[in-house]
C-alpha cells in the first residue's frame, strides 16, 4: 500500500484505537485492486445523454434540439483527447511518491472525444466490485475525510495525498462519496473542505479521463454546486472545484459546458467562478468550445447591463476575452478546425454589443484590476468586431489606450491591447492610425527607453509588445516612424539613444521591405554615433550594424566605416580592477567580446560582406589596432582561404593602393607565427599564409603548400609555451628557406628601394638610427605610402620602431631575429653595418626579451658577418667601460643613468655569448681572447647588478659551450675557465630565482668540461656550493608544489644538478674521483628531510651508473681495483629500507649497479635474478619483514665484499646504525649481524677496534630495536673471538656502564660460552693480584688499590652468568654456595679496597645478618625443606643489589639493629649518625658540601630502618648532649654562622636562619669575638678537618630547605630557651623524631619566648 493511506489509517487508528480494523480494510482495498482484470471497467447500465452504443459498431447521428450542430459532431475529427493535466508543484512529489507506492496501477481507458457518431467498439465490461469492497472503501474514505480536520498542516497534507491515491484506482467511487461526505449534515471545517477538494482537483485533472460520460453527468452537478453553494467569492474552496471542471472539461467538455450552461438565466446574474470556469474551458479546448460560443454569448448580452460588482464585470471582461481568443485561435488554425465553415462575422453581432458596453462603460471603472482586464478583452475583441464598428471606434479608443499608460504603473496588459487593436486596424484604419502616430509614437517610446529586466518576465514581455507596435506602426507608415526616431539618435541621454536604435534594429529585422528606402537615411543617422563614449550605445549600434549586414544593406562603398567601428570596439581594453560597472551597465570586456563575435560572423555567414571585408581587412594590421590583432588575422584568413579558391584567384594589390605591400605583409606574418600564444593566432597567421601565398610572390607557393601542413601539425602537438625556442627555431628555419625560394636578390635586396635605409645616399649610412615613423593621419592610407617598394629586411627595420611592438617585448626580440636572418642574406657591407647598428640602436635594454632578442640577431649575424658585429660590438663595450657615473656637482649619483648603463652592459655580455656561439669555427679560435674574452674579463670586477651577473652566467655557458671539444674538434685551453668557474659559483650563493639557478648549473656543467681538469680542492668545494644551493631548494615550495611551475623547474635544477655531478666524473672515471663525490654526497642522503635524500640517493645513482658505462678494466686501461665498493655499499644498506618508499628502489638499483662495478673488476659472472626477486620484497616490505629482507641483502653483500674492504664496510656501516629514522638504523644493525657471523673470523687482529666501535653507537642509539641487534651482534663477535673479546670487555674502566653491562649480559645467555667464560676468569682470578699498594703523600699508610682484572670479575654482571652455568653444572648446593658466600666475600674484598666506607659498611650488615642465620646451622640439615628453602630465599633477599631488592637494609634497620642497639643512649645514636655522615664528606671532600651531606641524610631518613625510632624519648640533656657531639664533629665555623669580624655575635633570638643561597661564613652562636677553636677531632680521622675545610663553595640546598647548621642552631635555641622558662618536657610535646626534621621535615611554628643565651661550647666542657 500507499506510504499515505498508510500514514493516515495510522493516525485514524491512533484516535480510535482501530488500527487493525483499518489495516485491514485497506488491505482488502489492495486486493480487490489485483484482482481487477487489464482493461476490465466497471459496466455502467443507466443510458447518458451521449448516444447509445450498439451492438454492431455501428451509431447514429444525433443533432442537437436548437438545430446546431451536436458537441459530438464537432468534435468527430477532432483527435483523442490527452488525459488530465499534471498536478500543481506542490502536490507532485506526493503524488509521485503515492504512484510509486501502488501494488498496481488500472490501465486508463482509452476514448476519443465525444462527437456526433460514437467509435464503433465494445465497452469492455468491467468486474463490478461486491458490496463489501463498497463498504470498505466508504469506511476508508470516511476515516481519511474525518482526520482532514486535523490541525496540523502534513497531516492534512498526508490525507490529501491518500484520497488522491485512491481516487486514481476508483475515481467514481471516491469522487461520490466525497461529495455524499460534503453534502451531508455533519458540521465540516473550513480546512477540512479545502483539503477535500484539493484532493478532488488532482483526482479530476489525473484520471478524469477514465469517467464515462455518464459519471460525469453525475460528478459534475455535485462539483458546481459546491462551487456555487455560496454567493460570496471564497478562492480557496471555490478555486479548487473550477480546476476540477476544467479537468474533467479536458475529455468531457460537452457534459461539463452542459451542466454549466444550466446556471445561466438571463433573470439573474451567474457566479463569479461559473464565468471563470467558462473561460478556462475555452482556453483548454478551443475546438470543442467554438460551437457553444453563438448560444452563450446570446444570454449573456442583457446579463451586462445588470452587473453593478467589480468582480463580476471582471468575470465577464475575462470570459469574453478568452472566447474571443478561442474564436482568433480556431480561425487561425482553420485548416485543422472541425468545422471550416466557422467565420468571425458569425460571433461579430455579439461581440460588437459586448464592445460598447466594455469600452463606452466599465473601461472608466474605478477599479484597475478591471479596467486592464477590460483593455484585454477589447483587444481581444478588436480580431472579431466588425471592420466598419472598429474604424469607427479607433478615433476613441486610441486615445482612451494611451491613457491607460498614465493610470497603471504595469503596462503589459496595455500594451497587448494596443498590440492587437494595431494590428487588426492596420488593414481598414491607417488614416486614423496616421492621425494618432505621434502621440502613439510618443507613449511607445517611453517604454522602449525602459530597460528590460530579466528576472521579471512581465517587463521582457511588455518590451517585444512594444516593439511589435513599432513594427506595426512602420508598416503603416515607415517614414513618420523611421524620422522619429532618427531624430532621437542626436538626444543627450543615452538612453534615449539606446533605445532608438533598439526600434531600429528590431524594424530592419522585422520590415525589411517597408525600410529599403530609408536604409541610406539610417546609414546616415548610424554615423553620428561612431564616436559615441557609452558603451550602451556602441553595443546597440553594433546590433543595428550586424542587421543591416544581414539584409544586405550594407555597400562597399558606405559600409567601410562600420567595419572600421567593428575592428575599433575589438581594440577594447580591460576595464581597471578598481571600477566595478553596475550591473545594468556594458563593460568593455562584453562590447569587445561581441564584436569579436559579429566580425567574426560576418566574415563566415555573410557572403555579400566578402567584397566589403577582403582585403580591406587587411589594412587594420597596424598599431592603432593592435588589440585587435588576433580578431582581424582569424577573419582574414577565413577570407583568404575563400579568395584563393576562386577561380580565378582576385589580385588584392589591383585596386587597393593602401594595402600592405608583400615584404611589408610577410614581415608581420612571420613575427606572428614566431609568436602565437594569444588564443589561436598561430594557426590563423598560418591559414592566412596559406591564402595570400600568391600575393606575397608566386615562388613562394610550391614550398609553403609543403611546409605550412608540416608547421601546422608542429604547432598542434608541440608548442604549449614550453617549447617556444623550437618554436623559433622552425620558424626561422621556415624564413630563411622562404628566402632562398625566391632566388630573387633584388626582392631580398633592392638597393634602389630602401628608403632612408639606402647605403648608397650619403656617407654616413654605417651609424643609421632609425626614427619612429609620423603619426597615422587617417586609418590606413597615409601611413603605408613609405613603405610601398620596400624590402623584407627594410620592412622589418622599419618595424622595429613602431607602435604596433610597443608593448609586446617578445614580438619585437623575434623581429629582430628575423631581420638577422635576412641580413644573413645580404651582400653589401654598409648595409650589413647599417642594420646591426639598427638593432643595437632600437634595443630597450631594461626589457630581458628584447636584450635577448638582440643578442640571439647578432649571433645569428655573425655566422656570416662576423667581423662586422665584433667591431660594433668592441666599440660599444669600450664606450659603456670609458663612461664616468655623472650627477649633480659630482655629489649626487645618476642612479637612473647608471642603471641604462648596467643594462646595457648586460646586452653586450649577452651578445658576446651568442656570437661565441654562432660564429665559425676557424674564425673563432683566432679572435677569441681578443677581443671576446678580453672585453668579457673587463666586466667582472665592475659587475654591480643582478641583470650583469646573470649576463655573464649565461654567456660563461656559451662561451664553454662554443669552445667544447666536440664541436671544435680539437682541445682548448681556457685559461680564464677557473676564473669563470669562481664567479658563477659566488653567484649560486647568493641567487634565489630557480630559472637562474638553473642557469648556473648549465654554465657551470659547460664550463667543467673544458680543459684542464678541477682539482681535487676545487671539485669538493664546487660539489659543496652546489649541493648547498639546490638540495634544499624544495623546501621553500608550496603544498600542492607538484602542479606549480616552480616544481617543475626545480626538477629540471635536479637533472642539471645530476649532469653536472656525471660531466665531473667523466673527466676522470677512477675511484678516487668517485669516492670524492659520493663523501659530498653522504650528508645530504642521510638527511633528515625526504626529499634531499630522494634528490641526494638520485644523483648518486646516475653518478654509479656513469661509472659502471664508461669505466675501463683493464691493464693500461684503468684502474685495477675498486677500493671503494665496501664503502659505496655501507653508505647505500640504510637507504634500502629508508622509511620513504621512493627511496627505496634507487637505493637498492644503486647497490645493484655497484655489485655490478665489483664484478667488473673481478672478472666474475654473477647471478642477478637473487637480486631482482629481492628487490620486489624489499620495496613492498613492511616493519615486521624488514628484518629478514635485510638479512637476505646483507648475506649477499657479505659474500661479495672482499677481505680487502671487509674493514672499510664495517667501518662505514657504524654510522648508519645512528641514522635518525628506524627501519634504516635497523637495517644498518642487520647488516652488521648479518657481517659478523659470516666474515666475522677474519676480524681477529681488530676486535678491540670493532667492540670499541660498537660500544661507541651503543651510547648514541635511541631506537630499542636497534640497540638490541648490535647487542646480537657483539654476541656474535664473542662466538668468533671469545677470548679477545672478554680482554677488551675487561679493559673498561670501572664501574662499568650500562652498555658494557648489556654486553656482558647478552654474552652470558650463550650457553655455548659461558664455560669459556669461567675458565678464563679463574685463571685471571689465580694469577693476578687482588690489589696493589700505592704511597699517598697526604696518608701515613699506603693505600690499597684493587688491581682492574679481578675487580672487574667481582662485577654483578658477570656472576649472574656465572652462577647460572654452575647451577646447570654442579646442582643447586654449589650455586647457593656463590650466591650466599662466594659472590658476597668477593664483593667484600672489593668494598674493602674501595676508597669509600660505604660498600663496606653495607656488605658489614650482610654478613652480620648472615651470621645469624648461620647460628643454628645444623639444625637446618634435619629441617623441613620447605624451611629451608625460605632460608636460601631470605639469603639470596639479603645479596641481592638495592636497585633489585635491598633486603639487607630493612632486615638490619627494622630487626637487627633495633635490637641490639635498643638499650644504648639515644644522643650516642645521633651522634654516631652525624658522624658517620662526616665520614662521608671527609672521604668525597673535593666533590660533597654540607648541602650534599643533607641530601643523603635526608634519603636515609626516607628509607626503611634509617634514623631514630620513632618511639624514642629523648629528654633536654640528652638532646643537648647530642647537638654538642654534633656540633664537636663539624668543622670550624660551620656550625651557627655569623661574620667572622663581628666583635659580638648576635645571638639565635635576635636572628633568623641565614638563607640557603647564603655564602658567608658562621660562627657559633654565644662565642666570644674571638671564637674558640673546635675540639681536635679523634685520631682515626686525622685529615678530617683538613678536607672539611678545604672544600669548595657552598651549593645550593636542595628543596630550598635551610642549611644544616643553621636547622640545629634552631632547634639548639629552642631547647635552651626551653629549659630556661622551666619547661623540661617542651620537648616530648614536639614529634618525637627530631632528627627527621632536622634532615627534612617542617619547621615547628615559631613562639615568642624570652631566652637567655647558654654557651655551648661551655657546655661541652
Amino acid at each position: 500500500m500507499a506510504d499515505a493511506p498508510s500514514n493516515v489509517t495510522a493516525l485514524e487508528a491512533e484516535k480510535d484505537s482501530e488500527r487493525g480494523d483499518e489495516t485491514e480494510k485497506t488491505e482488502l482495498v489492495a486486493d480487490s485492486e489485483k484482482e481487477r482484470p487489464a482493461g476490465a471497467e466497471d459496466k455502467q447500465t443507466d443510458a447518458g445523454p451521449a448516444a447509445a452504443v450498439k451492438e454492431n459498431g455501428k451509431s447514429t447521428d444525433k443533432q442537437s434540439e436548437n438545430g446546431r450542430a451536436s458537441p459530438e459532431e464537432d468534435s468527430s475529427t477532432e483527435p483523442p483527447a490527452k488525459n488530465g493535466r499534471q498536478s500543481p508543484s506542490s502536490n507532485k512529489k506526493v503524488v509521485k511518491e503515492a504512484e510509486s507506492a501502488e501494488p498496481q496501477k488500472s490501465p486508463k481507458s482509452s476514448r476519443g472525444a465525444v462527437g456526433s457518431t460514437t467509435a464503433a467498439v465494445s465497452t469492455p465490461v468491467k468486474k463490478k466490485p461486491t458490496q463489501n469492497d463498497i463498504d470498505l472503501l466508504q469506511g476508508l474514505l470516511t476515516s481519511l475525510l474525518d482526520a482532514a480536520s486535523d490541525v496540523q498542516d502534513e497531516v492534512r497534507a498526508s490525507v490529501s495525498t491518500a484520497i488522491f491515491t485512491l481516487g486514481r484506482s476508483k475515481p467514481y467511487d471516491v469522487l461520490l462519496t466525497v461529495f455524499n461526505y460534503l453534502t451531508a449534515d455533519r458540521p465540516k471545517g473550513f480546512m477540512q473542505r479545502i483539503c477535500i477538494l484539493q484532493a478532488v482537483e488532482e483526482i479530476c485533472r489525473d484520471v478524469g479521463a477514465e469517467l464515462d460520460d455518464h459519471e460525469v453527468m453525475e460528478i459534475a452537478p455535485l462539483i458546481v454546486n459546491e462551487m456555487v453553494s455560496s454567493k460570496e467569492v471564497i478562492p480557496q474552496i471555490q478555486q479548487p472545484c473550477s480546476e476540477a471542471l476544467v479537468g474533467l472539461g479536458q475529455n468531457h467538455c460537452f457534459q461539463v459546458m452542459e451542466i454549466l450552461t444550466t446556471k445561466l438565466e438571463t433573470s439573474q446574474l451567474p457566479h463569479f467562478y461559473t464565468l471563470q470556469t467558462m473561460g478556462s474551458l475555452a482556453t483548454s479546448n478551443v475546438y470543442t468550445m467554438v460551437p457553444f460560443l453563438k448560444g452563450i454569448l446570446g444570454p449573456m448580452q442583457p446579463m451586462l447591463n445588470m452587473v453593478k460588482q467589480d468582480n463580476l464585470k471582471w468575470a465577464f471582461a475575462f470570459v469574453i476575452a478568452r472566447f474571443c481568443e478561442c474564436i482568433t485561435e480556431y480561425l487561425a488554425n482553420i485548416d485543422k478546425a472541425p468545422d471550416p465553415l466557422v467565420k468571425k462575422e458569425f460571433y461579430s453581432t455579439e461581440i460588437n454589443s459586448a464592445f460598447d458596453i466594455l469600452f463606452n462603460s466599465w473601461l472608466t471603472s474605478k477599479d484597475s484590476k478591471v479596467r486592464l482586464q477590460v483593455a484585454e478583452s477589447i483587444g481581444q475583441m478588436a480580431h472579431i468586431m466588425d471592420t466598419d464598428k472598429l474604424s469607427e471606434s479607433l478615433t476613441k479608443l486610441l486615445p482612451a489606450l494611451l491613457q491607460l499608460y498614465k493610470r497603471h504603473s504595469e503596462p503589459y496588459p496595455v500594451t497587448c491591447a494596443l498590440a492587437m487593436v494595431l494590428d487588426a486596424s492596420l488593414i481598414t484604419g491607417k488614416h486614423v492610425l496616421e492621425l494618432h502616430m505621434e502621440a502613439m509614437l510618443t507613449a511607445l517610446f517611453q517604454q522602449v527607453c525602459a530597460v528590460p529586466d530579466y528576472t521579471l518576465p512581465l517587463t521582457v514581455k511588455n518590451h517585444y509588445e512594444v516593439l511589435r507596435c513599432c513594427d506595426t506602426l512602420a508598416k503603416c507608415s515607415p517614414d513618420p516612424v523611421v524620422s522619429f526616431y532618427l531624430n532621437r539618435l542626436g538626444h543627450s541621454s543615452d538612453r534615449v539613444r539606446t533605445g532608438s536604435l533598439t526600434v531600429l534594429k528590431h524594424l530592419i529585422n522585422a520590415s525589411e521591405f517597408e525600410l529599403a528606402q530609408k536604409v541610406p537615411d539610417i546609414e546616415g543617422g548610424l554615423r553620428l554615433l561612431l564616436m559615441d563614449p557609452s558603451n550602451k550605445v556602441k553595443k546597440a549600434l553594433t546590433q543595428v550594424i550586424m542587421a543591416l549586414a544581414h539584409r544586405g544593406f550594407l555597400t562597399q562603398q558606405d559600409g567601410a566605416v562600420f567595419v572600421e567601428f567593428i575592428v575599433r570596439q575589438c581594440c577594447l581594453p580591460d576595464e581597471p580592477p578598481a571600477r566595478r560597472p553596475a550591473e545594468a551597465d556594458v563593460t568593455a570586456e562584453s562590447l569587445r567580446s561581441m564584436c569579436e563575435n559579429v566580425l567574426h560572423l560576418l566574415s563566415t555567414t555573410v557572403d555579400q560582406m566578402l567584397p566589403l571585408l577582403w582585403p580591406h581587412l587587411l589594412e587594420y594590421l597596424t598599431p592603432e589596432y593592435a588589440g585587435a590583432l588576433p580578431t582581424v588575422i582569424k577573419c582574414a584568413a577565413q577570407l583568404a582561404g575563400r579568395a584563393r579558391k576562386m577561380d580565378p584567384e582576385p589580385d588584392i594589390y589591383a585596386n587597393n593602393p593602401n594595402l600592405h605591400q608583400p615584404a611589408t605583409l610577410l614581415s608581420y606574418l612571420m613575427v606572428w607565427l614566431g609568436c602565437p600564444e594569444p588564443g589561436s593566432r598561430g594557426h590563423h597567421t598560418l591559414q592566412l599564409m596559406e591564402g595570400v601565398v600568391n600575393q606575397i610572390n608566386t615562388g613562394l607557393a610550391e614550398l609553403w603548400d609543403l611546409r605550412l601542413p608540416e608547421l601546422t601539425d608542429k604547432l598542434n602537438e608541440n608548442y604549449d609555451g614550453r617549447q617556444r625556442r623550437e618554436w623559433e627555431q622552425s620558424v626561422l628555419s621556415f624564413l630563411r628557406e622562404s628566402l632562398v625560394a625566391v632566388d630573387n636578390q633584388e626582392w631580398v635586396d633592392q638597393v634602389g628601394a630602401l628608403g632612408r635605409f639606402s647605403p648608397l645616399r650619403t656617407a654616413a649610412t654605417s651609424a643609421l638610427v632609425i626614427s619612429p615613423p609620423p603619426p597615422l593621419a587617417t586609418p590606413v592610407a597615409a601611413a603605408r605610402k613609405q613603405m610601398d617598394s620596400a624590402d623584407v629586411g627594410a620592412a622589418m627595420a622599419g618595424h622595429l620602431s613602431s607602435t604596433l611592438y610597443a608593448e609586446r617585448p617578445r614580438e619585437r626580440a623575434f623581429l629582430m631575429r628575423c631581420m638577422a636572418a635576412c641580413v644573413c642574406r645580404q651582400q653589401h657591407k654598409k648595409l650589413v653595418c647599417a642594420h646591426i647598428d639598427s638593432i643595437f640602436a632600437s634595443v630597450r635594454h631594461a626589457e630581458p626579451c628584447e636584450r635577448q632578442g638582440c643578442a640571439q640577431a647578432l649571433g645569428l649575424i655573425s655566422s656570416v658577418h662576423l667581423d662586422p658585429v665584433l667591431a660594433k660590438l668592441d666599440q660599444v663595450a669600450r664606450a659603456e667601460l670609458s663612461k664616468k657615473p655623472t650627477g649633480l656637482l659630482g655629489f649626487m649619483k645618476d642612479t637612473k643613468g647608471e642603471a641604462a648603463q648596467e643594462r646595457m652592459r648586460a646586452t653586450v655580455i649577452l651578445c658576446y655569448g651568442q656570437v661565441a656561439l654562432m660564429a665559425p669555427q676557424h674564425l673563432l679560435l683566432e679572435r677569441f681572447e681578443v677581443p671576446v674574452f678580453r672585453d668579457l674579463q673587463t666586466f667582472l670586477p665592475n659587475c654591480k647588478t643582478a641583470e650583469v651577473r646573470r649576463a655573464i652566467v649565461e654567456t660563461s655557458g656559451e662561451l664553454a659551450r662554443a669552445l667544447h671539444p666536440d664541436r671544435l674538434k680539437e682541445r682548448y685551453r681556457f685559461r680564464g675557465r677557473d676564473q669563470l668557474l669562481q664567479f658563477i659559483l659566488t653567484a649560486l650563493r647568493t641567487e634565489h630565482e630557480l630559472e637562474v639557478v638553473h642557469q648556473i648549473l648549465a654554465s657551470a656543467r659547460a664550463l667543467v668540461s673544458l680543459d684542464p681538469a678541477l682539482t681535487t680542492e676545487d671539485r669538493t668545494g664546487l660539489m659543496k656550493t652546489v649541493f648547498e644551493a639546490v638540495y634544499p631548494v624544495r623546501r621553500e615550495l608550496p603544498q600542492d608544489h607538484e602542479s606549480t611551475a616552480q616544481y617543475q623547474i626545480h626538477r629540471k635544477i635536479v637533472s642539471e644538478l645530476d649532469r653536472l655531478v656525471c660531466t665531473l666524473l667523466l673527466r676522470d672515471v677512477s675511484p678516487a674521483v668517485l669516492d670524492d663525490l659520493v663523501t659530498s654526497l653522504v650528508p645530504w642522503v642521510t638527511s633528515q628531510a625526504a626529499h634531499e635524500r630522494a634528490h641526494s640517493m638520485s644523483t648518486l645513482g646516475m653518478v654509479l651508473q656513469t661509472y659502471l658505462d664508461n669505466v675501463h678494466v683493464g691493464e693500461g686501461l684503468g684502474p685495477v681495483s675498486f677500493c671503494v665498493g665496501g664503502q659505496l655499499l655501507a653508505t647505500l644498506v640504510p637507504r634500502c629500507v629508508d622509511p620513504e618508499l621512493t627511496i627505496r628502489p634507487i637505493a637498492f638499483d644503486a647497490v645493484h649497479t655497484v655489485l655490478k662495478i665489483l664484478s667488473l673488476y673481478e672478472g666474475s659472472q654473477w647471478d642477478m635474478e637473487a637480486m631482482a626477486e629481492l628487490r620486489e620484497k624489499i620495496l613492498n616490505a613492511e616493519e615486521a619483514n624488514i628484518k629478514e629482507d635485510m638479512a637476505t641483502l646483507s648475506q649477499i653483500l657479505s659474500e661479495r665484499v672482499s677481505s680487502t674492504q671487509i674493514r672499510s664496510f664495517f667501518e662505514t656501516l657504524l654510522p648508519g646504525l645512528l641514522d635518525v629514522h628506524p627501519t634504516s638504523s635497523l637495517g644498518g644493525a642487520v647488516t652488521v649481524t648479518v657481517l659478523l657471523r659470516m666474515r666475522g673470523a677474519e676480524f681477529y687482529e681488530h676486535v678491540p677496534e670493532v667492540l670499541r666501535g660498537l660500544h661507541t653507537k651503543l651510547s648514541e642509539i635511541t631506537h630499542p630495536e636497534t640497540r638490541q641487534e648490535v647487542l646480537n651482534a657483539v654476541q656474535t663477535l664473542s662466538s668468533h673471538h671469545i677470548v679477545a673479546v672478554t680482554q677488551a670487555l675487561l679493559a673498561y674502566p670501572l664501574p662499568y656502564d650500562d652498555h658494557v653491562t648489556d654486553c656482558w649480559r647478552v654474552i652470558g645467555r650463550d650457553s655455548r660460552l659461558s664455560s669459556n667464560i669461567l675458565q678464563q676468569f679463574m685463571e685471571l682470578v689465580s694469577s693476578s693480584a687482588p690489589y696493589e699498594e700505592q704511597r699517598d703523600p697526604g696518608r701515613e699508610q699506603p693505600v690499597r688499590i684493587a688491581m682492574l682484572q679481578p675487580l672487574c670479575l667481582l662485577h654483578p654482571a658477570l656472576w649472574l652468568p656465572l652462577m647460572v652455568v654452575a647451577l646447570l653444572v654442579c646442582g643447586a648446593p654449589l650455586a647457593l654456595l656463590l650466591a650466599t658466600v662466594v659472590y658476597p666475600a668477593c664483593r667484600t674484598v672489593a668494598a674493602l679496597a674501595a676508597p669509600s666506607r660505604q660498600p663496606a659498611r653495607r656488605w658489614l650488615t650482610y654478613w652480620c645478618l648472615h651470621a645469624l642465620l648461620a647460628v643454628p646451622g645444623p639444625l637446618w640439615v634435619d629441617a623441613p625443606a620447605a624451611l629451608r628453602l625460605s632460608r636460601t630465599a631470605v639469603l639470596l633477599w639479603l645479596v641481592a643489589p638495592t636497585r633489585l631488592g635491598g633486603g639487607w637494609r630493612w632486615a638490619y634497620g627494622r630487626v637487627f639493629r633495633r635490637a641490639v642497639l635498643r638499650r644504648h643512649s639515644l644522643h650516642t645514636e645521633a651522634t654516631w649518625r652525624l658522624r658517620e655522615l662526616l665520614d662521608v664528606a671527609a672521604e668525597k671532600s673535593a666533590q660533597l658540601t654540607v648541602e650534599d651531606m643533607v641530601a643523603q641524610m635526608e634519603t636515609e631518613t626516607a628509607e626503611p630502618g634509617a634514623g631514630l625510632d620513632s618511639d624514642s624519648d629523648l629528654s633536654d640533656m640528652e638532646l643537648e648532649r647530642a647537638l654538642q657531639e654534633a656540633a664537636g664533629w663539624l668543622p670550624h665555623g660551620e656550625l651557627f654562622a655569623d661574620d667572622e669580624a663581628s666583635p659580638t655575635p648576635p645571638s639565635v633570638l635576635s636572628r633568623p636562619p641565614t638563607p640557603a643561597n647564603s655564602s658567608r661564613p658562621l660562627t657559633p652562636v654565644g662565642a666570644p669575638p674571638t671564637a674558640m677553636p673546635p675540639p681536635p677531632l679523634p685520631a682515626s680521622l686525622p685529615e678530617r678537618k683538613r678536607c672539611l675545610t678545604e672544600r669548595p663553595a657552598r651549593r645550593r640546598m636542595p628543596s630550598g630547605r635551610p642549611p644544616l647548621p643553621a636547622r640545629v642552631a634552631e632547634l639548639a635555641g629552642r631547647s635552651g630557651a626551653s629549659d630556661a622558662a622551666g619547661d623540661g618536657d617542651s620537648m616530648r610535646r614536639r614529634s618525637s623524631s627530631w632528627f627527621g626534621r632536622l634532615v627534612g621535615g617542617d619547621q615547628p611554628e615559631a613562639r615568642p619566648q624570652h631566652r637567655r643565651n647558654r654557651s655551648v661550647s661551655g657546655r661541652r666542657t
